[in-house]
Order: structure tokens, then sequence, then C-alpha cells
């Protein structure tokens, strides 16, 4: 009798188990429909969410989830005293003359709310030790305020040169602000900011990683910006690191890219910041002070494409999409994490299908080997369709670039990945200036001297067990 009662209270026990089980499944299967996702990663969502009950929540809260609730009155704020203070100009856009162009820059303004802006000068910074001299100069010169924002700082010998090159500064009277992404800079040690703290300078940590809140492991800040004095910024792929000076023996030399921008285009990052400042500390800076009018300083034409999981729409996927697909001559990308959907994956072989000259840049070694294992990957398709692949012998390449036939080109934190179209907070400077295009396409070609072109027969020979790795690494691509 002790036995049978027992073995009732297990099965009683082993019910329960399984009606929570699939409640948990129903539950968190309604949620993965209602986000009207891809229906093969619904479908991979569903399967975890009864297979792993209770685990199948906590993974999809930490790596499911793919937009944020963030406080867009930030940004409507913004774009409202930005409007105010900057009325825009219809001579902006008309004076390029160019459909395609044109269009992009509609679809970009529509989905971002920044305008192309004219009278810009700028200047490639084709390393680490370019930018950082250039970022350090402009710190040294600045007279009302400095803004960073950076996905990693380190605490080593190049970070601390930043941190006293900060702290000089708001020992000057300058206004310091510092953001940096809780999770890229999760191992700097916060002391090396110490004395720009109390020289009056602020330091805040962007969305730390804990469960509630929509702060998890994904939505990272990966924006790498400075602003200063509302008229200088810079964008790009570089961090603050010793690595990026390529000390990081593993790698060798690191090759990248920044840009530094003179002129009314400066404001459209400014306010990226101010954005993602307020959303880190809760303070309410008020434009007014940093998005004022500024005086032409080149001929270049910009567009500021910030991209989010907060937006409604995934702009520089977009952008990037619309501007390939616009291609009629050459379309040139560096991207050291490649790992494209379905829709860049058809842009990329159309293009190549149509007699497009489609060339792509990607690291031959990695920080992240999995990513790297992912990307190649994709790759027989794409040889198929005519791209050419080059993997760069000259070190680890980490730029994040593409030049479209002669009219567009771009420098930004975003890679050609799943993770920075649809996860991340990203960045990217639209560049509709044919000299600047010529600049970059020029940087391009002297890196493939330093790469080797991956051959379609050579890819199809590959080991077997090399092809298991990276179909594995594939597999698990969307969350990488």
């Amino acid at each position: 009798m002790l036995k049978l009662n027992q073995r009732s209270r297990n099965m009683e026990l082993g019910d329960i188990f399984l009606i929570l089980a699939l409640l948990h499944g129903a539950i968190l299967s309604t949620v993965v429909i209602l986000e009207r996702r891809n229906p093969s990663a619904s479908l991979a969502w569903i399967v975890t969410a009864f297979f792993l009950p209770g685990a199948g929540a906590f993974l999809y809260w930490v790596l499911g989830r793919r937009k944020v609730r963030r406080r867009r009155r930030w940004r409507s704020r913004y774009l409202e005293q930005l409007a105010s203070l900057v009325p825009p100009k219809s001579s902006d856009v008309d004076l390029l003359g160019h459909a395609q162009r044109t269009r992009l820059i509609r679809l970009a303004q529509r989905v971002t709310g920044s305008l192309a802006v004219g009278g810009n000068r700028l200047k490639l910074l084709k390393n680490a030790l370019e930018s950082y001299a250039a970022i350090l100069t402009c710190i040294g010169s600045a007279r009302h305020h400095v803004h960073a924002e950076y996905y990693i700082f380190r605490s080593d010998p190049t970070g601390r040169t930043f941190a006293t090159a900060l702290e000089r500064a708001a020992r000057r009277g300058v206004e310091v602000r510092v953001l940096l992404d809780a999770v890229g800079s999760a191992s700097t040690d916060l002391n090396v900011f110490a004395g720009l703290k109390s020289a009056g300078g602020q330091v805040q940590l962007f969305a730390p990683a804990r469960i509630g809140r929509s702060r998890r492991l994904n939505f990272r800040n990966h924006r790498k910006i400075v602003v200063v004095d509302g008229h200088t910024a810079f964008a790009g792929g570089i961090n603050i690191g010793d690595e990026y000076l390529g000390k990081d023996e593993r790698l060798g030399p690191w090759r990248d890219t920044h840009l530094l921008v003179n002129g009314p285009a400066a404001r459209y990052v400014q306010q990226t910041f101010l954005e993602d400042w307020c959303f880190a500390s809760g303070q309410v800076v008020d434009g007014i002070d940093y998005l004022r009018d500024v005086p032409p300083a080149g001929d270049a034409v910009v567009q500021v494409v910030p991209s989010g999981p907060d937006l409604e729409w995934r702009a520089l996927h977009q952008t990037l999409f619309r501007a390939i697909a616009a291609s009629t001559e050459k379309v040139l990308i560096t991207s050291p994490y490649f790992i494209p959907d379905e829709t860049m994956m058809d842009a990329l072989t159309s293009a190549a299908l149509a007699g497009v000259d489609v060339k792509l840049l990607a690291p031959t070694r990695s920080d992240l080997p999995v990513v790297l294992a992912a990307g190649r990957s994709y790759y027989r398709e794409l040889l198929e369709a005519g791209v050419e692949i080059h993997e760069f012998l000259g070190g680890f390449i980490h730029a994040k670039t593409f030049v479209i036939d002669n009219w567009a080109a771009s420098v930004g934190s975003a890679n050609m990945d799943i993770r920075s179209f649809r996860l991340n907070y990203e960045i990217n400077l639209l560049v509709y200036d044919p000299l600047f295009a010529g600049e970059l396409e020029t940087q391009f070609m002297r890196d493939l001297r330093r790469a080797r072109q991956v051959t379609l027969e050579e890819h199809v020979h590959r080991p077997l067990s090399t092809r298991l790795v990276e179909g594995t690494a594939r597999v698990f691509s969307p969350l990488l």
C-alpha cells in the first residue's frame, strides 16, 4: 500500500510537471508567434520552449528577444530640438542630382530621422594609431564638452592614456561624459576613471547585464563615437585598447578604419550620444547647448545612420540592402564578422549575377573563431554567384566599410552580421561624395594586396571536418 501511494504521488508530480511544461511551451510559443519572426527562427524557439521547459524561457529572455521598449521620448526630444535649432534645408538633398542616391537618402531619413547634410570635411583614419592621435588632439583642444561612447574601453596603457587626457580636459572646465557598454567593457577596471571623476567628469555604464528591464546579454551598445564641442565627431570600428595598436601577439597587427567629421553632420552623431546618455543615466541633458548650428567646413554630404533594437525599422540592414540593390558597377565590402541573413545573401548574389563587381574582404584569423567558421559556411553560394571573396593576411582586418559604385560609401561600427543588423546599437556614417568613395576604394584595393582570394574549387574540396565545424557554427549563427 505504501509503495502504491508513493507511486501515485510520483505520478501526480509527473502530471503536474507535464502540465507546467506544456503551459510553459504554449505561453512562450505564443510570444514568439506574435513577434512575427522568420519562420525557421520561430520554429527553433517553439521547439526549445517545449523540450527545455524553464530553461527555454530563460534562454529566450537572455538571447531571444529582438526588440527593446527603449524610452523613445529621448529620440523624439532631440530630433525636435535639432529641427527647431537648425531647420532642414531642402538643398541638402536637392544638390545631389542622382536618382538612386536620392532614394537611399530618403530611405535612411525615413527609418532614422537623420538628414543628409552637406558642408562636411572628412578625414579617413586607417588605423588605431592615426585615430588615437586625432582624437587625443581634439580632446586636448576641447573648450566646451567631450562626449565619448565605446563598446570596449580597456584599463590598459592605451585606456589610461585616454583617461588622463579626459581628466585634463575636465580640469580645464570642459564637460566630459563617458559612456561604456557594460558587457563589452565588463573587464575594465573603472578606477582608471578615478581622476576624471574627481575632476567633475561623468562615467556611465550602458545596460548592465542583469535580468529585468530589458537589460540582457543582447542589445549591446556597439557604437564607438566621440563628439568634441559639437562640431567635430569620430565614428567607426576602433575601440580603446592595446590590441587595436597591434599588441595582441595572437592576431598581429589590426587593420581598422575610423572617420573624422568636421561640420554639420557632427550634430547627428551628437544626437545619438545624447539619446544613449539619457537612457543609460536617466539624466536629461538639454540638447540646446549641444545641437546648435555648425558652420560648413567642407563639401562632403554625410548622413548619420544609427540603428538599434529600439527602432521600428532595421535601419542599417535596409539601407545596405537598398544600396547593394541599386549598384550597377561595384560593391566593395569589408567586414570582420560576416554572418549574412537570407535577405543580404539575396542582395549580394543578385548583384553579382547581374554583372556587378562584388568583392568581400574578411579575416583569415579572428578573435572569435566560431564566428569566422560560421561566416565561411556561406562562401559557396556567394562564390557560385560570382562574388569575389578575399581573406586578409596582414593581421586582423577589423574595418567595417562599404563602397557602392562611386556615389556612396560608409564607415561605421556595424558588421555585416545578424547581431549588428538586429540586436546591437550601431552607428554608420553614409557619405555621398565621389572623392571619398574613391579614397575608400583605394584603401580597399590596398588591403586586397595583402589578402588571398578564396576560390570555389578550394572551398568545395576543404576537409570534411572543416565543413562539419563550419556547418555546426552556422546553425548557431543567429546567436553569434
